[in-house]
């Protein structure tokens, strides 16, 4: 597990500084922001930036060893309360924007100030307009995400039913081995019996998800959004700005064609006659292919050993200092995720359950860690959060690398195939299907209140415009799964994950070095996305571009078999 007393000693430690910070906030006189001593209010702003994200961090971290302990939760609304105490000290801070060609001017003339203006410009590209600050305030107040983490977080189980006179209870933590048992009919009704708790608890899913779409639309239109996710996407690394652009048709019908060979590789391995998707990550003779953590490690440290010394050491490092937990808890927050705290290292979390797939999750997280690790060594906190897409874009680059090297040293192909299939589900065409599912939810969401039928009319028709083929057997029930995706209130997380995949797919195929994404990962945000992948590629992006090369190349692998059978 990981040790925690690198932030706090322990969580009396933790909420004292809550309040020793509580009383310097309070103290503290609002920032003038009056541009002759901007120095000193940026040097403010860094040294309590750090300081809250320090004990925001404590406490997600240990959210995710207890998500249904109630004094972490309080402790977790006391904190929003200090960023709002602190967003009051800095409001005037707006006034710069107002003013942003005067304030980029000093920026830019002082020496001193020179290092603020990446941040400076972001927060002025970040902002669109500066009517969003009382309604963002409103949203966290009300906190829709967080209500629904507990509450989905607070269930026993989220599915049972007896087999052999034995009661089996299905968990985040465990639903994936139930869907890779030998016996169909036992899948089955491992996912059916998820499918039912989720629709009895559809209703209040609803409630919490219909209050994220309303606010977050309702922030989108005081910045002259027609919806929140076109506000999501305003500020991508491509010239078009609208979220339509991404969801074009021709592109659409692309990524189905590349998912009906996956599905179709499923299927002829599986030997199956019906395949629904409760068999989707059935592999047959599974059992085979069990792996220990100490041996997915070695293959981890065997895969960036050729990739460069810097990667391998950092690597190496996560490995052996204990950055990782993976120890089996029913009330840790499900899933896998790496968090980050500066002048400390990332801590990653995985479900560790011995099975290939473990392998792919880990390397994931390992890589995306080391990406923000580098990130924070900038110098600067103000700079150190890598964002989504740098960081999503190194995860998937490491995974890639992965499947090159067990492609040249593992002997069993099957599993291999298997999983390179299960990778481009789950990182390109799932994080589709899911960013089309949210567009179409925030459209609806502005012109009516979504109830559970609404969500799930949505998903269900777009989930099976993507499973239509021979031989693949609808599942009505399925038509609830929704009420399990934490990614809906995530603000086009999904979209951001199609952009790092197709970006990462580019610079894995033109064999580039890594050495030189490593140097622009330790400007950390002292540099956009734009201006970085620009360098990392080398050209001019291009959506569509990137897009179709990606798919027609991945069509081809499959069509030399490369990646099939």
């Amino acid at each position: 597990m990981w040790d925690l007393t690198k932030l706090y000693y322990d969580d009396l430690q933790w909420e004292e500084a809550m309040k020793e910070t509580r009383v310097s906030l309070e103290k503290m006189p609002s920032f003038k922001f009056e541009l002759e001593i901007l120095d000193e209010d940026f040097t403010k702003i860094e040294y309590y930036s750090e300081k809250l994200d320090r004990l925001y961090t404590y406490g997600l971290l240990r959210r995710e060893q207890d998500s249904a302990n109630t004094y972490i939760t309080k402790r977790i609304h006391e904190i929003y309360s200090l960023y709002q105490l602190f967003n009051r000290k800095i409001k005037l801070f707006n006034n710069l924007f107002l003013n942003s060609d005067k304030t980029l001017e000093v920026l830019r003339s002082s020496e001193k100030l020179k290092k603020y203006e990446q941040f400076f410009q972001q927060k002025l590209t970040d902002s669109v307009s500066m009517k969003d600050f009382d309604s963002k305030n409103l949203y966290k107040k009300v906190s829709p995400r967080d209500a629904y983490i507990n509450w989905y977080g607070s269930f026993e189980y989220i599915g049972k039913f007896t087999t052999n006179d034995r009661i089996e209870k299905i968990t985040e933590e465990n639903i994936l081995q139930y869907l890779r048992v030998e016996e169909q009919i036992y899948r089955r009704e491992a996912y059916e019996s998820v499918e039912i708790f989720l629709k009895e608890n559809s209703n209040l899913a609803s409630f919490f998800l219909n209050t994220h779409f309303q606010l977050k639309n309702f922030i989108a239109k005081q910045n002259g959004f027609e919806n929140a996710y076109d506000m999501f996407v305003y500020n991508n690394i491509f010239d078009k700005s609208q979220s339509v652009f991404f969801f074009q048709e021709n592109i659409t019908q692309k990524i189905i064609l590349l998912h009906e060979k996956i599905l179709n590789n499923k299927i002829k391995r599986s030997g199956l006659n019906k395949f629904t998707y409760s068999d989707l990550y059935y592999l047959k003779n599974s059992d085979n292919f069990k792996l220990s953590f100490s041996e997915a490690t070695k293959i981890i440290l065997n895969t960036f050993r050729v990739k460069g010394g810097e990667f391998y050491n950092a690597v190496e490092e996560v490995i052996t200092n204990n950055w990782i937990s993976r120890e089996k808890n029913t009330l840790r927050h499900p899933g896998q995720r790496s968090i980050s705290c500066f002048g400390v290292h990332p801590f990653i979390t995985v479900n560790w359950n011995s099975e290939f797939d473990d392998l792919f999750e880990l390397t994931h997280e390992i890589s995306g860690a080391i990406g923000q690790y580098y990130a924070s060594q900038n110098g600067m906190f103000i700079y150190s959060e890598l964002s989504i897409l740098k960081t999503e874009f190194i995860s998937i680059l490491g995974t890639l690398y992965l499947i090159d090297y067990l492609g040249n040293n593992f002997e069993e192909k099957l599993i291999i195939f298997d999983q390179v299939d299960n990778f481009i589900r789950d990182s390109f065409i799932i994080p589709f299907i899911y960013s089309t599912i949210e567009y179409q939810l925030y459209t609806k969401s502005k012109n009516q209140k979504l109830d559970n039928e609404d969500i799930s009319d949505v998903w269900y028709e777009i989930m099976s415009k993507f499973h239509s083929i021979k031989n693949f057997e609808e599942m009505p029930i399925n038509r609830y799964n929704w009420v399990r995706h934490e990614h809906f209130y995530m603000d086009g997380y999904d979209f951001r994950y199609i952009i790092a995949f197709i970006l990462a797919y580019d610079f894995y195929k033109k064999d580039k070095s890594l050495e030189f994404v490593i140097e622009l990962l330790k400007k950390g945000e002292r540099i956009s996305d734009k201006e970085f992948f620009n360098m990392v590629l080398g050209e001019e992006l291009s959506y569509e571009k990137l897009v179709e090369s990606c798919v027609t190349d991945i069509m081809r692998k499959y069509d030399e078999e490369n990646f099939s059978l």
